[in-house]
C-alpha cells in the first residue's frame, strides 16, 4: 500500500483544490503501479501535510518574508 505525504505551506490550497491534488496522486499511482487496475485505489494512502509560513525557508528566504517584500513593492529586503 503506497502512502504519499504532501508538505505546504498553510494556505497555498484551498479544500476543493486539497481534494484534487490527493485525486489526482491517488489516480496516477493507480496507473503507473496497477496498471489502471481501480481496486488498488484502494489501497492509496494521500496525506496534505501543511505547516506554517514562518516554518518554510528556501534558499535563506521564508515564503512570508517573500509575501512581505512583495506587498511593500520591493524584491529585496
Amino acid at each position: 500500500m503506497p502512502f504519499v505525504s504532501v508538505k505546504t505551506v498553510k494556505g497555498l490550497f484551498n479544500e476543493i483544490q486539497k481534494q484534487e491534488v490527493m485525486d489526482g496522486i491517488s489516480k496516477l499511482l493507480v496507473e503507473v503501479a496497477a496498471g489502471g487496475e481501480d481496486r488498488f485505489q484502494q489501497a492509496v494512502w494521500v496525506v496534505i501535510e501543511e505547516e506554517e509560513p514562518g516554518n518554510w525557508s528556501l534558499g535563506g528566504n521564508s515564503p512570508e518574508l517573500e509575501a512581505s517584500r512583495q506587498k511593500r513593492g520591493t524584491g529585496k529586503p
